[in-house]
């Protein structure tokens, strides 16, 4: 069966056009837009008329590559972004709309797991204890388990478009603006980290984790 995937993220909507799985993980072409949904939302998360507009032309895009595709079932999953607008239901409209299909809007914890499951396909031994980090527009999970799941896992109010938007009004950042991002990120994360052993590999999963493997 082939089936289309569809998350919408704080910072991109990421469409996966499956059409088979093996060892490696699931087989098929992946597309990544900037939609920015998250770019100028409310104090309390409430997305913009005009980043749902950009929405919208996303799902216009990606419903023409799902009927091209030929796939026979459509799943759309909300993250951080979502699950935290007052006005989900415009962005649950939208998808209905453009999918005809429900949206789907899954927990932190649900999207910690996830990530961890899909991270582990990169490890040579799948019974081996590791620890994934996936950072995104809006949270960032953090997960630790071995080959039988997820043993702990936390979702932070932590992402590169919620603490930019708080902290950075200039551009390029000034340095004090850097500084308090670090500080508040540090802040978060040892508090995270202490629920967490040391063993195993660390797994850096999303856009950021990505893009500074590119630049190294």
């Amino acid at each position: 069966m082939r089936a289309a995937v569809i998350d919408v993220g704080s910072n991109s909507v990421r469409l996966l056009l499956a059409e088979g799985i093996d060892a490696t993980g699931v087989l098929g072409e992946r597309v990544v837009t900037v939609t920015g949904l998250r770019r100028g939302a409310d104090a309390d998360g409430r997305v913009t008329d005009s980043a749902l507009a950009r929405l919208d032309a996303c799902l216009v895009d990606y419903a023409a590559r799902i009927v091209s595709f030929g796939a026979t079932g459509v799943v759309p999953v909300g993250t951080a972004a979502v699950r935290e607008a007052p006005n989900v239901a415009d962005i649950a409209q939208i998808v209905r709309h453009r999918l005809a299909t429900d949206l789907i809007v899954i927990p932190g914890e649900r999207e910690a797991a996830l990530a961890f499951a899909g991270a582990r396909l990169v490890l040579d031994d799948p019974s081996t204890p590791c620890r994934v980090v996936d950072i995104g527009g809006g949270s960032t999970e953090v997960v630790q388990g071995d080959g039988a799941g997820p043993a702990h896992a936390v979702s932070l109010r932590l992402g590169v478009n919620r603490q930019g938007e708080a902290h950075v009004r200039h551009d390029p950042p000034r340095a004090d603006e850097v500084v308090a991002i670090r500080e508040e990120a540090r802040r978060m994360v040892a508090d995270a980290a202490a629920a967490f052993p040391g063993d195993g590999p660390l797994v850096g999963v999303a856009g950021t984790v990505t893009q500074v493997a590119a630049i190294l």
